[in-house]
């Protein structure tokens, strides 16, 4: 194999400039695509020299500019552009990104937009009162982030890439370092790296190739050439021997051995490199289900057995065998003896046999996959193509040269590329130890000679019994077939019919109280979709919450007379006509998705499920057991917070209430839920005979009572806030929960859903970009069936700012009115109009709309009134509904503090 380089797909435009700029592009030639942008910056930590300053410089740009009077996070806002929707930026050890991704009919065209990047390159002021701002957003991002995840990461990392700069530059770098940092130091980072020759624009969707390539001539071509900083750091540095290290953290409780191999690939550039990779591809594939299958060796000593594979870094790999015990020793002599083993036996010719026919079909599936990909896919495979200093290639010609090589892989080059995997002299093994537990580590010379040991032992190799799926034939004759019969039902008595044929929508309810509401629509993939609701859910007065959530599950997976559980579900998957069950705080949801012909075999199903459940003393004593087991005291802080939140009592079962439960009582509660009546919502192509023949007399044959209510909690009345020390971490977290009294309606849920982005915009720019208090803020407004509107809140932020920025949020809600004045109706209307359009394609929408309509109005009306849902949206009527809702009329806050002060 030669080290010819692989050649840009002809379907790509790419190029550079004299300044050494670079640029991909894909164009879709459909006019109804926006288009993506995405600025490679070969910039991240890994060039760091005050760790975090390639993340601290992504956040700067964000600030004031020299091309804009107003700083570009208020730009982004005239525009009508949302930070993490249509610009968004990452830092990563290897480079920094910054995207563009737009609506049809966007504020910024490919030109202008391709500017607005060249203007974050190269336009940033870095001002440094605005950087005592930022650092202190970029002080809360890594607070956010903090936990023992992340410090297990970073110990696994000091061992796994040793003697490289990426073990001691975490990307957002230290809290010391960003303390350190002055604006001087920013700036001298800035014009070193953000030179055009150390960038790459990659675009897709629909353009000007013409006005495309101008734009980037005119902008980035403008910039005049600068020396590009040398990173040879980036590939990962290889050394001979063994590296021993240990993992433990306080909080940690996973207990492993992991040994590893680093070793060098070709460029994936090259012929060459690409052949690699596909060797590598089904070397993983052959072996990682061998290694999983060696747990067996070692009993229950030994909980799992596994392999990974991955490439940290271009022309980089890493190999590490994982085996989790509690036993170091033992595990240590798992990883060996697996690495011996995969030595001594490799792949196998059946298996690599199999796998070639599973690849094969794989690349002729790509080949029609391919070109459907859409222009968010584009811009990933071009975008990963530059990172892994790699092109995308026309497939036509990658998938003929590999179906070509997958004939003539053989299990001896396999095994040989294995070989070598497993004997690269840069090695690493590390203990990862519970943070309650001591261990010593072997020396390496220890380790060398249980190696030496083992190599000299001849190991079995360990077989792999794939699960055979079975066919339809080896079913039957392996278990008896399940008869469900048909039962014989009375015609149903329908107190009202009604036909609304402008809608194509016929509505009968029946006198047991059900009712089905059928829209005779044709959805794209020719199903019926079906959504069956009672008010059936788990807040009710009646019942304690936990008796409600067991009985509704206990009576999902009761047996029914003769045919157990199981059965019933073997028998709904063989008749395709399965339901899916989803108990809510106010209803019980029963789904179904079907053909036409399945309708009678569901319903057959349902009638079962709703009549024919049993409980016997031994299923209940289970049942009763398995309540037992989720007990708990709550402490004094739990019980705060459920009188904070006004939670009802009852979410969790006492040691009294479960001893008093009897078979009796908990059958009369599921009996309960069962006989609630039904709202059955349809929506696909039927007939009026066929829902009347096969779906009616089922529903009618069930007993209902109107005897359940249920209720959803509120808060308690007034304004109360909790502070409750619970983080290990010097953090708090603050959440706040607000209410409104407002009358519920599709249309006036959706509209209040509308003020979301722009409270989530106001709320970010106060306490994010002005105070500098949070990196991120969650906010949600809904408008409830029960007809409350319902705030919730949720950020991080040191302890000493935490009462300020309640402060700042109250403030900002309490406002939120004059923000409507600066609000692009026309953009948000058009977004409104273009996300209905794809919402509308999909059956579920039409059916939750539906049992909306009904639920509301008892007839058709939303689905007329949401044809224009986006005309609704208008600056006189969101402000109707702040000024129904603000102030809010009640208020809860809990503050969650450190359990102990800084340095103690």
């Amino acid at each position: 194999m030669d080290a010819k380089e692989l050649q840009w797909s002809p379907q790509l435009t790419n190029g550079h400039l004299d300044n050494g700029f670079q640029y991909v592009f894909y164009n879709s030639h459909n006019s109804k695509d926006p288009f993506n942008l995405r600025l490679i910056v070969n910039v991240g930590s890994i060039d760091d020299e005050h760790r975090g300053m390639a993340h601290i410089v992504e956040h700067m740009v964000f600030r004031a500019n020299r091309a804009h009077k107003i700083d570009m996070h208020h730009m982004f806002n005239q525009i009508g552009w949302r930070t993490g929707t249509q610009i968004n930026a990452l830092t990563r050890q290897t480079e920094t990104q910054y995207m563009v991704r737009t609506r049809p009919n966007d504020a910024l065209n490919a030109s202008e937009s391709v500017q607005l990047l060249s203007d974050l390159a190269f336009g940033a002021k870095l001002i440094d009162r605005e950087w005592q701002l930022e650092r202190g957003v970029i002080l809360e991002e890594m607070r956010r982030d903090a936990g023992v995840a992340k410090r297990v990461n970073t110990a696994k990392k000091l061992v796994v890439r040793n003697g490289s700069r990426y073990v001691d530059r975490p990307t957002i770098g230290t809290k010391q370092d960003i303390k350190d940092v002055k604006i001087e130091d920013i700036r001298t980072f800035y014009n070193r790296y953000y030179v055009p020759g150390n960038m790459t624009l990659v675009a897709s969707g629909y353009f000007n190739d013409a006005e495309l390539i101008e734009a980037i001539e005119n902008s980035f071509g403008s910039e005049n050439a600068a020396q590009v900083p040398n990173r040879d750091y980036v590939k990962l540095p290889l050394k001979d021997g063994l590296v021993i290290g240990k993992v433990q953290d306080p909080k940690g409780t996973t207990s492993a051995v992991v040994y590893g191999f680093r070793s060098k690939m070709e460029p994936r550039i090259t012929e060459s490199g690409a052949y690699q990779w596909l060797q590598n591809y089904f070397i993983k594939k052959l072996v990682k289900p061998a290694v999983r299958a060696s747990k067996t060796e070692y009993g229950d000593q030994v909980s799992s057995v596994h392999i990974s594979f991955s490439e940290p870094t271009p022309e980089r790999q890493i190999v590490a065998i994982t085996a989790k015990t509690m036993n170091h020793s033992l595990g240590l002599e798992v990883v060996l003896k697996e690495i011996e083993r995969l030595k001594q036996h490799g792949v196998q010719e059946a298996d690599l046999i199999a796998l070639k026919a599973e690849a094969k079909s794989s690349v002729l599936r790509n080949r029609k996959v391919i070109p459907q990909r859409d222009i968010a896919k584009w811009e990933d495979k071009l975008t990963s193509a530059i990172i892994q200093e790699s092109i995308e290639e026309d497939y036509a010609i990658k998938s003929a040269r590999t179906l070509k090589w997958i004939d003539e892989l053989t299990v001896a080059e396999l095994n040989q590329q294995l070989s070598q995997m497993l004997s690269a002299p840069d090695q690493f093994m590390f203990y990862q130890i519970p943070g309650d537990q001591e261990q010593t580590l072997p020396t390496n010379e220890q380790v060398n000679r249980l190696a030496s040991l083992i190599s000299h032992q001849e190991l079995e190799a360990i077989e792999v019994v794939p699960a055979k799926p079975q066919s339809s034939n080896e079913a039957a004759t392996t278990r008896p077939a399940i008869s469900l019969a048909k039962p014989k039902l009375s015609n149903p008595k329908i107190q009202i019919k009604n036909k609304q044929l402008s809608t194509n929508i016929i509505h009968w309810e029946l006198a047991n109280g059900d009712k089905v509401t059928w829209l005779d629509r044709k959805n794209s993939d020719g199903q019926i979709y079906i959504k069956a609701l009672s008010n059936a859910g788990y807040y009710s007065e009646m019942h304690p919450l936990w008796l409600l959530q067991a009985a509704q599950q206990v009576w999902q997976q009761s047996d029914y007379g003769p045919i157990s559980n199981q059965e019933l579900l073997q028998w709904q998957s063989a008749n395709h006509a399965k339901w899916s069950w989803a108990q809510k705080g106010s209803e019980l949801d029963l789904s179904a998705i079907i053909t036409a012909s399945n309708l009678e075999p569901l319903m057959r199903s349902y009638w079962v499920m709703q009549t024919g459940w049993q409980l016997n003393d031994e299923q209940f004593i289970k049942a009763r057991e398995a309540i037992q087991r989720s007990v708990q005291n709550k402490s004094e802080d739990m019980r705060a917070r459920d009188a904070l939140w006004g939670t009802p009592a009852g979410t969790s079962p006492t040691l009294k209430a479960v001893h008093e439960l009897t078979l009796a009582n908990f059958s009369s509660v599921i009996r309960t839920l069962s006989q609630q009546p039904v709202s059955m919502f349809i929506v696909g192509e039927s007939s009026e005979q066929q829902i009347e023949t096969m779906l009616l007399p089922y529903l009618a044959a069930v007993k209902r009572q109107r005897n359940f209510v249920t209720q959803q909690p509120v808060l308690p009345s007034g304004y109360h806030s909790l502070q409750q020390a619970m983080h290990d971490e010097q953090k708090s977290t603050v959440t706040i929960k607000s209410e409104s009294d407002m009358q519920w309606s599709p249309e006036a849920s959706f509209l209040v859903s509308t003020l979301n982005p722009i409270a989530q915009k106001a709320l970010k720019n106060k306490l994010r970009h002005e105070l500098g208090g949070v990196y991120s803020i969650r906010f949600e407004m809904t408008l409830n069936k029960d007809n409350k509107v319902r705030m919730l809140t949720e950020f991080t932020t040191a302890p000493e700012k935490a009462d300020m920025l309640v402060k700042a949020h109250n403030d900002v809600i309490s406002t939120l009115a004059t923000q409507l004045s600066g609000e692009n109706y026309h953009r948000i209307q058009q977004d409104i109009k273009f996300a209905e359009a794809l919402r509308l394609k999909n059956a579920n929408t039409w059916l939750r709309r539906l049992a909306l309509s009904y639920q509301k109005y008892h007839g058709p009306d939303y689905l007329k009134s949401m044809k224009t849902l986006e005309q609704q949206v208008t600056k006189q009527k969101l402000a109707d509904i702040l000024e129904q809702i603000i102030p809010v009329s009640k208020q809860a806050i809990l503050i969650g503090t450190p359990l102990s002060p800084e340095g103690t």
